[in-house]
This record gives structure tokens, sequence and C-alpha cells, in this order.
């Protein structure tokens, strides 16, 4: 068990002081000659005064609850599991303009994220990040085991988030950052492009060899049919037209790529392509990995928080009964 929110608990330190505030300010109790007279000989008081702090009790055992409700409680979910045996790995997807041509149904890019998909699916024991690249590159999810988390993600991505562009390098080297910190013996990269790098700051061959050094393999697919096909344009002159277009992939690139760093270089004509590397992927050491995803946990909020809204109306019932005609 564990708090989302714990500085509400502070807020638990101002009950006890609320309640003797309470105490102090109510009235005296009224004396009568008689009455005395008869507590002097001995006579005991009733229930009714015994209990007269209850409602107020009641009141700050409520407060409490609701405080704790505010920090949200969350407790570990079942069958998830703390630890983990499996393969780092960050995968880097090309959004570039080009990753709209239609040689793939209904795009390149959807159809790449349907494989990085079932890819991160096939994989339950491996943590998974996602780094995007055009123009340049940036971390859309880091390293996790919640694959379901992953998925949504991929399914915002589309063209057209940064600047057009290809810098491969400049990916490779964001996903080495992610894998820095890595505890995992296996640590791995999903290289997957359309195109020939042309943006950057990073060499494709420099991060290549910064991968090597850091003992990071790279797997790189490049995405396209190898065949020229045609795309509907929008001309301002002629209107909607077919276009013909060629897929450029530079192969010979990816290829001294992935042989730099002990990968594999592959040609995503079709999905078996990334099953291909599911099974070379497979073949690598297993590390244990912590698993620290958010949703491992689960609010258990409204239960002190309907607790307490019930004992704020059980000391409302009683306060509005006999209780409240006793005197402080």
């Amino acid at each position: 068990m564990h708090f989302a929110d714990p500085y509400w608990l502070f807020l638990l330190a101002l009950v006890p002081a609320l309640g003797w505030w309470s105490v102090r300010r109510r009235p005296a109790a009224i004396t009568h000659p008689r009455l005395a007279a008869v507590v002097a000989r001995g006579l005991r008081p009733g229930r009714a005064v015994r209990l007269r702090h209850v409602p107020l009790g009641l009141r700050l055992l409520a407060l409490a609850l609701l405080v704790i409700a505010l920090a949200r409680p969350q407790a570990a979910l079942p069958g998830r599991p703390a630890t983990s045996l499996g393969v780092d790995i960050m995968v880097a997807l090309d959004i570039s303009g080009s990753m709209g041509a239609q040689d793939f149904r209904p795009n390149r890019l959807e159809v790449a994220k349907r494989v990085v998909g079932d890819f991160a699916e096939g994989r339950p024991a491996d943590r998974v990040g996602l780094v995007l690249f055009a123009a340049y590159a940036f971390t859309r999810v880091p390293l996790t085991l919640d694959h379901a988390l992953l998925a949504r993600q991929l399914d915002r991505v589309e063209l057209g988030l940064i600047d057009d562009g290809t810098a491969i390098g400049d990916a490779l080297a964001t996903s080495l950052g992610r894998l820095a910190d890595s505890p995992a013996a296996s640590r791995v990269v999903v290289l997957l492009t359309d195109g020939v790098n042309n943006r950057g700051e990073i060499d494709p061959l420099t991060a290549a060899d910064m991968a090597a050094r850091a003992g990071v393999r790279v797997y790189t697919v490049g995405v396209g049919s190898g065949e020229p096909f045609y795309q509907v344009e929008d001309d301002p002159v002629f209107g909607r037209r077919r276009v013909r277009m060629e897929a450029k992939v530079d192969e010979a690139l990816l290829t001294k790529v992935a042989d730099l760093t002990g990968g594999r270089f592959f040609r995503a004509r079709d999905a078996d392509a990334l099953r291909a590397i599911y099974r070379r992927i497979d073949a690598l050491e297993k590390s244990p990995l912590s698993a620290h995803a958010p949703l491992l946990f689960a609010d258990r909020y409204p239960w002190p928080a309907a607790a307490g809204l019930l004992l704020l109306l059980l000391e409302w019932a009683l306060a509005a009964g006999r209780l409240r005609r006793v005197p402080g």
C-alpha cells in the first residue's frame, strides 16, 4: 500500500488540534441548585451524558478518513510480476513524410505501427520503449513493461508531428541515451525507416560505433516494397492526381549500422521481416529487470471516502437526536 498524493496526509496533524479546540469551546454546563444537591448525594450521570463526546469523535474520525482518501491510497495489483527476465529494447520509428507512402496499405507508417505493436505484445517479459524521429528524434515512451501504454501511444502517432526529414543518427543516439543506465545484459535498438539519412547532427555510423562500444545491438528495418508506386496527391493546378514515386531505402547504410553492432538488417516488405527479429532477440541472454510501471497499482480511495461520509451521516443523526439536548 502506498499513497499517490501523500502531502495531503499532513492535514492529519490538524485533526487532534480540531478536537481539542471543539472541546474547549463547548459552553459550561448549566448548574441547578437542586440538581447539584442530588449529584452531591452520589447520583451517577446517565448514558446520554457519558456519550456526549461520541458525535465529536465520529466527526474527527470521518475527517481523518477523508484526508486519507485525498492522499489516494493505492494497492499493488495481483498477478503482476515485481521483476521480470527479459531484454531492454528501444524501438526507433521513422515518422517522416515519406512514411505516408501508400505502397503499403493504408500507408507505411500505419503498417510500421502495427508491426511495432505486435512486436511489443509478443515480448511480455521485455521492457520496450519508443523513439520517434524525422528531422530530429525524441522519446515518446521510455523503457516500460506496460505494453498497453506503449500501444496507446502508438495509436496517437501520426505524420506531421515534427519537421520533415530523416535523422537516423539522432534516432540511434537518442535510443542509446535511454539504454545508457539499463541494468540489462542484453540491450537492443530496433530502427525502422524508409529513407536516406538527410537531417540531424549525428552521423549514423558514428552513432553505430557508439552502440558497438556500449554493447548495444542494433537491428535495422527498411520499410518499403522496393518497387515504384503511385500515390494520390492534391495538385494546386491539376487537382487530385496519381503521382509515380520511387521507394528509396539506404540498404547499404542500414546494413553497415547493423553489422557494426552485431545486429542484422531486414527489409520489411511485409510483417514477416519483423517476425524474424522476434526469433533473433529470443536467443539473446536474459537479465533481471525491475518493473516500475505506474499501472501496477489500483486506487483504493473510495473505501476511506465512503467510510468517512457514513461516519458524518451517523454523527449528524446522533447530534440531531437525544445527544443534542445534553449540555456541555
